[in-house]
């Protein structure tokens, strides 16, 4: 089996499922746990006869025996997202709010998701969507993880906290019957109705605590859940700008990985599975506005843009008449479980 290759390992006599990624191995004998998941964790099982189940492109996690540390997969989420926070220090010098997307990129990114082929996470929501079945998008931005269900759907009702971004929706959506609510997650889940599949499409890697979240998702999905992160954080492809400008370290994780980890230890019967793909997002007419967009993200002052601009290099492409910044392909993440 080679390096990086993912497995699920049942302890015996228990019915525990641990996922695991090898470092070494010789024969079916011993595996290294994944140190991204929980470093502590050496000798989970406790016993030498495991069966290996080896998987492919999709890995199921299931909720398995907690990690052998103190720290559990959720408190290590929890515990890792704020390195991605701007310190104080920082965001008080910032001319301009590093923070959120223009309503216009992200209708951009709605309208080329109807129009791609469909993603694994379109996919695997098709899958469960029944004829004039109901959608629920949790974060829609302009509706990228719904619209493209619209064929199947009789509604699709999206949430975020944004009415920029709810103005995007509407616009996208056109004809589609939609209900946009304007709120956050899960504090306005009361508000909504069940839905047959439920959609967060780029919304984790903001959600530190991560079970009442999820909770809300499970509770409201009658079918199916689907949530899409990057496998890495999504400004990750940024570390260089910031040591190089302020002079910041920024984090290892977490992960989609520890997502999927998480969710599986709260019960969820997630599965994951990976695509590499070029990046979706559409960009901007302006070449200054894609990199006025970077420079706003380090908090930097609009003086500094050519310096910016020189940084990025050959990150800041045109494609199809519009100029975007980031990395020429990314890894993403489709979570899904099965309500």
């Amino acid at each position: 089996m080679a390096d990086g290759e993912h497995l699920l390992e049942r302890c015996a006599g228990s019915g525990r499922e641990m996922h695991l990624v090898t470092e070494q191995r010789d024969g079916l004998g011993r595996v290294q746990p994944k140190a991204a998941l929980e470093r502590a964790t050496r000798e989970l099982c406790g016993s030498e006869d495991t069966q290996p189940v080896f998987l492919r492109r999709t890995e199921v996690h299931r909720r398995a025996a907690l990690y052998s540390g103190a720290v559990n997969a959720v408190e290590r989420w929890a515990e890792l997202l704020p390195g991605w926070g701007v310190p104080e220090q920082i965001l008080a010098r910032a001319a301009e709010s590093p923070w959120g997307f223009p309503p216009e990129l992200m209708k951009r990114r709605a309208k080329a998701a109807v129009e791609l082929e469909p993603s694994p996470s379109t996919s695997r929501a098709l899958e469960a969507l029944p004829e004039h079945g109901t959608v629920l998008d949790v974060g829609v931005g302009g509706g990228a993880g719904s619209l493209p269900l619209a064929p199947r759907a009789s509604r699709i009702t999206g949430i975020d906290e944004s009415e920029g971004m709810l103005g995007a929706f509407r616009e996208a959506a056109g004809s589609i019957e939609i209900r946009a609510v304007l709120g956050g997650w899960p504090d306005v889940a009361d508000e909504v109705e069940p839905a047959d599949v439920v959609v967060c499409h780029h919304v984790l890697y903001n959600v530190q605590d991560l079970e009442p979240f999820a909770r809300a998702l499970d509770e409201h999905a009658l079918r199916r859940v689907v949530i899409e992160i990057t496998e890495q954080h999504p400004l990750a492809w940024m570390n260089d700008l910031w040591m190089r400008f302020q002079g910041l370290a920024r984090p290892d994780g977490p992960t989609a990985a520890d997502a999927a980890g998480a969710l599986a230890e709260l019960g969820l019967p997630v599965h994951r599975e990976t695509e590499i793909r070029p990046p979706r997002a559409s960009g901007f007419e302006r070449r200054a506005d894609a990199v006025s967009l970077i420079r706003r993200r380090l908090c930097l002052p609009p003086a500094r843009d050519p310096e910016v601009a020189e940084a990025l290099g050959d990150r800041l492409v045109e494609h199809d008449a519009l100029w975007s910044a980031g990395p020429t392909e990314q890894a993403v993440a489709t979570l899904w479980w099965d309500a």
